[in-house]
């Protein structure tokens, strides 16, 4: 059982919204790696939702925001999106998408090689 923090009401009042005293919920612990993590959910009924579904999705989840960060942060512009328009803004965001499964192709093939085949630098 939880209760929302103590900015949360006082937000929530000014929207016009009214919080639940407790929140339940359910923690589900399972591997990550080699380390143990532990995931809470309102999702209470096991059987209706089984902790590994839950995992397999939560697990699916951070591969969608990964991609989100690299987008964003890595393969963006560095800021702002620069078109001004509604539609330059959807042609920016449909580049970025477009491009990214094959720049993480390039980065990974990289990886194998350099991996495999060492670099000799000249001495």
């Amino acid at each position: 059982m939880a209760r929302p923090g103590k900015e949360v009401r006082p937000r929530a009042a000014r929207e016009g919204r009214t919080l639940p005293r407790h929140v339940i919920y359910r923690v589900i612990t399972f591997a990550k790696g080699n380390k143990v993590a532990h995931m809470g959910t309102t999702l209470l009924d096991p059987e209706q939702y089984p902790a590994d579904e839950l995992v397999a999705l939560y697990r699916e989840r951070w591969e969608i925001e990964l991609a989100f960060d690299e987008i964003k942060n890595h393969l963006g512009p560095g800021g702002p999106i620069r078109s001004h328009t509604p539609e330059g803004v959807r042609q920016e965001l449909w580049a970025y998408l477009a491009v990214h499964p094959a720049i993480r192709q390039f980065a990974h093939t990289a990886a194998l090689a350099r991996r495999w085949t060492p670099t000799v630098f000249p001495t």
